[in-house]
């Protein structure tokens, strides 16, 4: 029976999303019939009944031991002997460094004792208690010290001719100690290079040691599926070694998912940043070379990066959403929950929710129409400081209005959570999460429950034709056109708010726009100049992926002028398009301005604002997201994951579901 051996040495606990990652996956190859193996770091607890072995086996994880490779200095031929030898020998070259601190340190200690000796007592008697220590013995101190800083300056060139005299006489005495320890450690490397491999390794070398005790354990070879759901250099360097120390296991076909971004933002912000991961690209082509693999990537931005080495064809994957149970109706539900799942990192933007919920007491929170649910355990002892500052402020507010609680969560657990859970936040940061996934989105997605997400993310772009065409649909359908034009470019363009219009619409056709760089990061925004002089700003990020981009503005009623701009997010750089359409509009009602997520600018007050658009909205949103969950499980299914994996399908099939299916399903 072919076997499917899935590895994540970063497992220690049956908890968290990647645990759950885990399962979903060889519970799915379960079922398709393969002999299925989980390899997992040594902490993990085993013992449980399950339809998989277990194999506790790595000594280091992912996240805590293993790091890029960085190029070492040069070492000489007598280091990298010593280096191979066992532990006590190994550290033979540091013991003349040891002696000499030791002696430094006694001669400090045994002139202070001779200095208050002396200006105590005047001769020498040993270690004097300090209790003994007059006023008159400090005045004799005080003295003494300055006459030997006097001493000390007028003796320095004649002691500096005698420490060099003495220099030489010491080296030429000790010249037979050091020619004979010379000749030791000189026979020590000799030694150590005879015995080979050193005898401790490094985080990659030991993640290939432990994998080739798994391969030879659970006889992996020729049939066999391996898949390791977390993967960069040191795993592609340990399956190599693997490899080449059982030739049977480079028979297997080896599947390596990356999910982790090369470049932080858009591409082509940072010069010379794809020389920067030459070290990846050469590990590729050595596992390339040496097994049958296969990479991949859970997004389609992170394989356009990952493409731009130039090694090997990535493909996209899904990303395997639980089987929760449905959601109860959230119909006269009150007050709705709002909930941040997840550890409480930087990254994920755990320390702006403080000033959320300051920024929501008094509208939302006193009243009684919303709650918060605040996962707040940590990722690092103690936190993050930015986190645990933010954590100690949430623990002032009314603990029936903010419920904090402590994860991780046993899948059950977690899953009821989710399932109580009316709108998620998920205010990561743009930079970080770009082109990374994100596990708790796509269980939300699938489970139709509304999101907060920043714009010129994966998130917002995964969402970004059901947006666009709800968009499209509310302006066609149900507001009535004020005032059009058409323009080139929107850099510098203002224009008076027409007395009837309650709402502004950018339309951008990027098919008829200048060239973008692909996977460019656009910003749509609109100023507005009040009647008492002050000014607002709303930003809408978005990808430009899509044909025509298109951004909806609430305008206030005391609105003098607006100022409308399209530029390129990384470069500043105005849009030069002859699509660009500025379109006034009136809805006699206050329509949602998305579908399924709000999606935040970056300008000040941004995420409270995207938070009462989904609240004052919330049927709206929770309809459209429950109409996209049928097309999200779909496609981030185990099962069909599992079927990409041991079938080879074609890129395009690994791909998200075209977006016209989808917008025919919203419609």
């Amino acid at each position: 029976m072919a076997k499917l051996v899935l590895i994540d040495p970063s497992l220690r606990d049956s908890g968290g999303h990647y645990y759950e990652y885990a399962i979903r996956v060889l519970s799915s190859a379960d079922r398709a019939g393969f002999e299925t193996v989980l390899a997992t770091h040594r902490d993990f607890p085993s013992g449980k009944i399950r339809p998989w072995r277990e194999l506790p086996i790595f000594r280091h994880s992912f996240w805590t031991h293993y790091q890029a490779p960085q190029p070492a200095p040069p070492r000489s031929l007598l280091d990298r002997g010593i280096d191979r030898l066992p532990w006590p020998l190994s550290r033979i070259r540091s013991a003349p460094r040891y002696l000499h601190q030791l002696v430094r340190v006694h001669f400090r200690f045994s002139r202070l004792n001779l200095a208050v000796m002396v200006a105590i007592d005047g001769r020498p008697c040993g270690v004097v208690p300090l209790s003994r220590l007059t006023l008159s013995s400090a005045r004799r101190l005080l003295a003494l010290y300055r006459w030997s800083r006097r001493a000390a300056r007028l003796a320095a060139p004649a002691l500096n001719r005698v420490r060099q005299a003495a220099a030489v006489a010491a080296a030429l005495a000790a010249a037979p100690a050091a020619l004979a320890i010379g000749a030791v450690l000189a026979g020590l490397a000799v030694v150590g290079l005879v015995r080979g491999r050193p005898a401790v390794a490094n985080d990659g070398g030991s993640f290939g040691a432990d994998l080739t005790t798994l391969g030879r354990d659970v006889a992996i070879a020729r049939g066999d599926h391996v898949f390791l759901p977390t993967s960069h250099i040191v795993e592609l360097e340990g399956i190599v070694a693997a490899c080449q120390r059982v030739p049977a296991m480079a028979a297997a076909t080896w599947h390596v998912l990356f999910r982790h971004d090369l470049f932080k933002g858009p591409p082509g912000t940072c010069p010379g940043e794809l020389e920067a991961h030459r070290p990846l690209r050469n590990a590729l082509r050595r596992a390339a070379c040496l097994a049958d693999l296969r990479v991949y990537t859970d997004t389609e931005l992170l394989t356009d990066q990952y493409d731009a080495l130039g090694v090997l064809p990535f493909r996209t994957f899904p990303i395997p959403s639980a089987a929760l149970p449905d959601r109860p109706a959230a119909a006269g539900r009150k007050p709705l929950v709002v909930a941040y799942l997840g550890d409480a990192r930087e990254e994920k933007g755990f320390q702006h929710l403080p000033r959320l919920v300051a920024d929501l007491h008094d509208e939302y929170l006193a009243v009684g129409r919303v709650r918060f649910t605040i996962q707040s355990n940590f990722n690092v002892p103690g936190g993050e400081p930015a986190c645990a500052l933010a954590k100690t402020r949430l623990q002032d507010f009314d603990p029936a209005a903010v419920k904090l609680i402590d994860g991780p969560f046993p899948p059950a657990a977690y899953g009821a959570l989710l399932n109580a859970t009316d709108i998620l936040l998920l205010p990561y940061d743009p930079g970080r999460y770009f082109a990374r996934s994100s596990g708790i989105f796509v269980e939300a997605m699938g489970q139709g429950i509304p999101a907060v997400i920043p714009g010129g993310t994966w998130m917002a772009y995964a969402v970004q034709d059901s947006s666009q065409a709800c968009l499209a649909r509310l302006i066609e359908r149900r507001a009535t056109q004020v005032a059009a034009e058409r323009v080139d470019t929107l850099a510098g363009l203002v224009r008076p708010r027409p007395p009837a219009a309650s709402h502004a619409a950018l339309v951008l056709a990027m098919d008829r726009a200048a060239p973008l760089p692909r996977g460019s990061l656009v910003e749509l925004g609109c100023g507005e100049a009040l009647a008492g002089g002050c000014e607002t700003q709303v930003t809408v990020r978005t990808l430009a992926a899509a044909p025509r981009l298109i951004a909806v503005f609430r305008l206030r009623p005391d609105t003098a002028q607006l100022r409308f701009s399209a530029t390129l997010a990384a470069r500043d750089q105005a849009i030069v398009s002859d699509g660009c359409e500025l379109i006034f509009l009136n809805w006699p009602e206050d329509p949602p301005l998305g579908a399924a997520v709000a999606v935040f600018g970056p300008e000040p007050g941004g995420f409270a604002g995207a938070v009462r658009e989904v609240v004052d909205h919330y049927p709206a949103y929770r309809r459209s997201a429950a109409e996209l969950a049928v097309d999200w499980r779909s496609v981030h299914c185990p099962d069909r994951m599992v079927e990409q994996l041991v079938g080879g399908v074609a890129e395009t099939a690994c791909r998200h579901t075209p977006a016209p299916e989808r917008s025919r399903r919203l419609g």
